[in-house]
């Protein structure tokens, strides 16, 4: 069920860059995406989306679009492990502080793709 509201979102997402293209806007993109090289399983519930990220795993955890300009990353990110049953906070990032992640352009036009990583490792979690 929790796949079925992700590819919902994204499908919105193709949707309206869809619908700029054809109006001929610029429209930007922004992917997050969590390399856990932890040992633990985190599971993050940010920008819309559920998203378990399995130990030494890198994944899409959220993305963005906007008209005119690239949209880059804000707001909170929360990850939250398992601990003996009970989901903990394993890590904060309140508000994101962009200059911890690793940013990547993947297009070359005026507004562009871009690609923000976050790696996690043990030392980083609570």
């Amino acid at each position: 069920m929790k796949k079925a509201g992700y590819n919902l979102l994204w499908l919105g997402f193709v949707i309206l860059i869809g619908f700029a293209a054809c109006r001929g806007e610029e429209v930007g993109t922004a992917s997050y995406f969590l390399d856990n090289q932890s040992s633990y399983n985190l599971i993050s519930r940010n920008w819309g989306n559920e998203v378990i990220v399995n130990s030494k795993e890198k994944v899409k955890i959220g993305g963005a679009a906007s008209f005119g300009g690239n949209p880059g990353i804000g707001g909170d990110l929360i990850l939250y492990r398992d601990s003996l049953g009970t989901e903990i906070v394993a890590y904060e990032q309140i508000p994101i502080d962009v200059t911890l992640w690793i940013v990547e352009e993947q297009g070359n036009t005026t507004y562009g793709s871009f690609h923000f990583t976050m790696v996690l490792t043990d030392n980083m979690l609570k």
